[in-house]
């Protein structure tokens, strides 16, 4: 199994690096301790195929907010460089570099500002309201992927895009199946590729009907401002608006929904920690930020220098990609006071999940905002999260989820 490429580094400056062992799918089950031991070794460690990893927190912030690296092509790392999949990645904001990324960031992002976000948030806790309700007055086990987290995310970006509400499962299921791309199997699997490149076709039509629909009526919503931004100043041409529109669709469902399974499954898992949040409701902020660091759902971050630079003693040529590995980062225990205790109460959990420097993740607030009031609604109304079985990770994900979470909660 190729999980990262290989760069072409001498083999003997690397050669003392520890390996990381990725190929083993068990090993996913518990990233944390296969990380564990390469992180006290070394700041950088190298995947089965002898790519660059970034272990500990201090590096991976150098590298996430050091100008001096630039985004690389994610998927050419897993061994995707060309075809219809790859053509709508090298689009996405996230994989560009100044200046076209800061034009097409500057577009969007005033919406997504923590001003902007807030006055979503009643929409939102009214959403989790509605999607955890039927969960707490019908007893039996509930499925948290399908019945919450699945939801939410895509629910706020149709909310956020205008999109009817009879078309939003169809985007979300979509989006879940675009993001099998991000992952090992996918450039290698020419069945699971031509699947996903017709979903993706599939939503480039949506994306194109919707937009031309909201040309001829434009609204209030974040779609109708970016088609004006094309229109009035052409700062995006209409290929761009089309692979935007699907991003944000994609990027605002996938990790978020991620991140919304982990949050039951760990307050499930410390029932002692659910308890102080559930006496303290000033803690959800800070057992947000805690979530984020101790089950981060986005594995790593791409980066690769724009000439060569040093990193934890290691000089990198310039071009060579590095993994950011953000599950191996917010464990380091440098940086936190034993980073493997969960703790809602911690100070200052400070996690690295949303990156950093020009391509910190656009959406970072929003992602908050939802996983403040799940966690807020949790604590009000839900007295125990009980798991009816453990949670098994799907292994290989670059966004890390859970194959199924089934609970049974007890309302109060």
């Amino acid at each position: 199994m190729t999980y990262y490429c290989r760069p072409p580094m001498d083999p003997e400056a690397v050669s003392p690096l520890p390996r990381v062992v990725l190929e083993d799918p068990a090993v996913w089950q518990d990233l944390h301790a296969a990380f564990a031991g390469p992180r006290e070794a070394s700041p950088l460690g190298l995947g089965g195929d002898g790519g660059l990893i970034v272990l500990r927190q201090a590096e991976a912030l150098g590298v996430l907010r050091d100008r001096v690296f630039a985004a690389t092509d994610l998927l050419a790392i897993y061994g995707l460089d060309h075809g219809p999949v790859w053509e709508w990645w090298r689009l996405v904001m996230s994989s560009r570099n100044p200046p076209e990324h800061t034009r097409v960031r500057g577009t969007v992002s005033r919406a997504f500002t923590p001003r902007s976000i807030e006055r979503l948030r009643p929409r939102i806790a009214e959403l989790a309201t509605e999607l955890l309700e039927p969960a707490l007055h019908g007893g039996g086990s509930f499925d948290v992927i399908e019945g919450f987290a699945n939801q939410l995310p895509s629910l706020v970006m149709a909310h956020m895009l205008d999109i009817p509400d009879d078309d939003r499962a169809m985007f979300s299921g979509w989006t879940s199946d675009i993001g099998l791309i991000f992952g090992a199997a996918a450039a290698k699997d020419t069945g699971l590729l031509a699947h996903i490149e017709e979903v993706l076709a599939q939503l480039y039509a949506y994306v194109g009907e919707l937009t031309a629909r909201r040309r001829a009526q434009p609204g209030e919503d974040l779609l109708s401002e970016l088609i004006a931004a094309e229109e009035t100043g052409g700062r995006l041409s209409g290929e761009e608006l089309a692979a935007l529109v699907a991003n944000l669709l994609f990027a605002g469902h996938d990790t978020t929904r991620s991140q919304l399974m982990i949050t039951f499954a760990l307050l499930a898992q410390h029932p002692d920690q659910f308890a102080a949040l559930r006496h303290d409701l000033s803690l959800v902020a800070n057992a947000t930020e805690e979530i984020l660091r101790f089950e981060p759902a986005v594995f790593g971050s791409a980066r690769q220098p724009l000439e060569d630079v040093v990193v934890g003693g290691v000089t990198i040529p310039a071009g060579v990609p590095l993994q950011v590995s953000l599950v191996a980062a917010s464990r380091d225990p440098r940086a936190w006071d034993q980073p493997d205790r969960f703790d809602v109460t911690r100070v200052d959990p400070r996690p690295v999940d949303f990156g950093g420097g020009i391509h910190h993740c656009l959406g970072a607030a929003l992602a908050r905002c939802e996983l403040q009031e799940a966690l807020r609604l949790l604590a009000t109304r839900v007295d125990a999260i009980e798991l009816v079985e453990q949670p098994q990770w799907v292994p290989y994900a670059a966004i890390r989820r859970f194959a199924d979470l089934q609970v049974t909660l007890r309302s109060r």
